[in-house]
């Protein structure tokens, strides 16, 4: 019986691990986003920007929200809290349900509106969210970061 209930409680433990692994993994290609936005940042001279979670949760509630209206377009309001002074936004559309961080960077660096958003020296603060689906026939993945300055 001790056998058992110490086979047991190692199977409930690497039920519960993988289950945290799952959903500590499913941000990764949001983090990791971020982190090449402030390389890129580094690598110009400027400062890192803070993750904000409210710029985080306005980014992916946009992407969301661009999926479920099969629209594709910069907001004239981005629903962040109103605390800041100044806000940004940069989007990208790919196909394929898997985000393709690399993908998406090079594409806004190679952009000079893009990496000039993202390049902008006055922002202190960013937040990167996607949704994956259906978009107009195809299967697609939108990225959307918001940048701020309290």
């Amino acid at each position: 019986m001790p056998r058992i209930r110490s086979l047991i409680a190692i199977v409930a433990m690497a039920c519960a691990m993988a289950v945290f692994a799952t959903s500590a993994g499913a941000d990764y290609p949001d983090h990791y986003m971020l982190r090449k936005v402030n390389n890129a940042r580094h690598a110009h001279g400027l400062g890192k920007l803070h993750v904000s979670r409210n710029l985080t949760h306005s980014a992916g509630a946009y992407a969301r929200y661009l999926m479920s209206h099969q629209y594709f377009g910069h907001s004239s309001r981005i629903h962040a809290s109103s605390s800041w002074h100044r806000l940004g936004e940069i989007l990208e559309l790919q196909y394929g349900l898997r985000p393709h961080v690399k993908r998406a960077y090079r594409c806004w660096m190679h952009s000079s509106e893009h990496r000039n958003i993202i390049l902008d020296g006055g922002w202190s603060s960013m937040g990167a969210g996607r949704a994956s689906g259906w978009f107009r026939g195809h299967k697609m993945t939108i990225w959307v970061i918001h940048f701020g300055h309290h």
